[in-house]
């Protein structure tokens, strides 16, 4: 029994003993925790606070970088975001190729640096190519100057030489006056003098016919002398070459419908640049053969020197007609085109009308004056001078026309001056040949030849 509870107790004192342990050991791993609690505690505390003054430090320098960028501390993010992307897209439109990959507000500089760089270069070559325009606008003002110079003493000389030929020309026409009177006073003489003795001697008539004959050729070698001078120093170009085909002998004029020109009117053709007609070398000779418009028109090449050729911007003129109004003649003598010794008073007729002049007035066969010599009259075309076997009537009627033609001012013309300057020729025209020429050229000039219709007076007006 006493063994039994011996042994119970000794049971006690070891569950005792383990319980107190179980309980030291409980007491020591719970202090030992608390005590590690306590300091992640206080690590935890101290990273809260790090924390704090991170984000504190943070919001600072967000606030500062919003105001850096143009923005208030109260801007939220949203609408910065919004204004950086527009700001993006703005830059970038602005710059094009220049800012392909910026990203961000410190790019921007640097692109923008490049281009006023760029810009400065770009300034700098405009400086220089301006410096070098001004100088070349010196040297052509320079330039300018002294051309002026040369044209305006060039024009002087020719406003010199036209009053010199004015005034030459005028003295001429004096003394032809002068011849013309005296001629005419020894006219009424002699016809006095041949009704007094119409039954006189054979030897006095005789004798009074040379006298007359020789006071013609007087005033024939006058009449030469003062034909060297026309047409009239006044005369300007009626219009001007645009174009030349010369493998066709074609131009094309500036004249046309509007102008009343017609198809087969004829023009000399001066160089281009010629400031005074009268004086000027006619350098080739053309016919119209189309109006194409108000103002254009087709011509065929009739006469031209192959080592001059006529160009584009030669002066073309006619004396027989001016643009948009008609000249009037006045035909007087023996007209002879073609050397045939056939009167040609009614081709030349047709010739002038067909060019858009008119006749105001002619010696029909018979000897009467049909129209009137008037003022406005432009030329008296003068024939060949009737002989001692003309018909009294057509020699009365050539020294009635001479006479009112001298006394209202009217100038005479031999009529080769005339076929010349208004550029007619026969419709038969030589083909020219030279080292150059082809056969088939001449074969088209032959073609052109006979399918042109020959030269008429035409009723009206017609651009066919």
């Amino acid at each position: 029994m006493a063994a039994r509870e011996s042994q119970g107790l000794q049971i006690a004192v070891i569950l005792l003993v383990l319980l107190v342990a179980a309980l030291g050991i409980t007491t020591y791993v719970f202090y030992a925790a608390n005590d590690k609690s306590k300091l992640d505690a206080e690590a935890a505390n101290q990273r809260a606070t790090d924390e704090a003054g991170r984000s504190r430090t943070y919001l600072a320098e967000r606030n500062e970088l919003k105001v850096m960028i143009g923005h208030s501390e109260e801007t939220p993010m949203d609408e910065i975001q919004k204004a950086f992307a527009d700001d993006m897209k703005t830059f970038v439109a602005d710059e094009g190729a220049a800012a392909p990959t910026v990203q961000n507000y410190r790019q921007v500089p640097g692109v923008m640096q490049a281009s006023v760089i760029k810009l400065e270069k770009q300034l700098a070559d405009s400086l220089r190519a301006n410096t070098a325009l001004r100088a070349e606008k010196v040297a052509l003002e320079t330039t300018y100057q002294t051309k002026l110079g040369e044209a305006d003493a060039a024009r002087d000389n020719a406003l010199a030489a036209q009053a010199e030929a004015e005034k030459k020309m005028a003295d001429d026409r004096k003394s032809l006056e002068a011849a013309q009177a005296k001629l005419q006073d020894e006219k009424v003489k002699l016809q006095g003098t041949i009704a007094q003795t119409i039954d006189g001697s054979k030897k006095q008539v005789d004798a009074a016919n040379k006298e007359r004959d020789e006071a013609l050729t007087t005033v024939e070698a006058l009449q030469v002398s003062l034909k060297s001078k026309e047409p009239k120093v006044g005369d300007v170009a009626d219009g001007k070459i645009i174009w030349v085909n010369q493998k066709e002998d074609n131009t094309w004029i500036n004249l046309g419908s509007a102008d009343l020109l017609r198809p087969q009117m004829t023009f000399s053709v001066f160089e281009k640049g010629e400031v005074n007609i009268a004086l000027a070398k006619v350098k080739g000779k053309i016919e119209i053969t189309r109006v194409n418009d108000a103002h254009e028109a087709e011509a065929r090449i009739l006469e031209e020197d192959v080592t001059n050729p006529i160009m584009p911007g030669d002066q073309i003129f006619t004396p027989i007609w001016s643009p948009g109004t008609a000249q009037k003649f006045a035909i007087v003598g023996m007209i002879d085109l073609d050397g045939d010794g056939e009167d040609d008073t009614d081709q030349l007729k047709a010739m002038i009308e067909g060019s858009g002049g008119q006749v105001a007035a002619f010696v029909d066969a018979e000897g009467n004056i049909k129209g009137e010599i008037t003022p406005d009259v432009r030329y008296l075309i003068d024939g060949e001078t009737p002989t001692e076997k003309t018909a009294a009537a057509v020699l009365t009627a050539y020294s009635q026309m001479r006479e009112t033609a001298r006394r209202r001012g009217v100038e005479l013309i031999q009529i080769g001056r005339l076929q010349e300057r208004m550029g007619w020729q026969n419709t038969e025209r030589l083909v020219r040949l030279g080292r150059t020429t082809r056969l088939e050229e001449l074969e088209a000039e032959a073609q052109r030849e006979r399918d042109f219709k020959p030269r008429r007076p035409m009723s009206a007006y017609d651009n066919n």
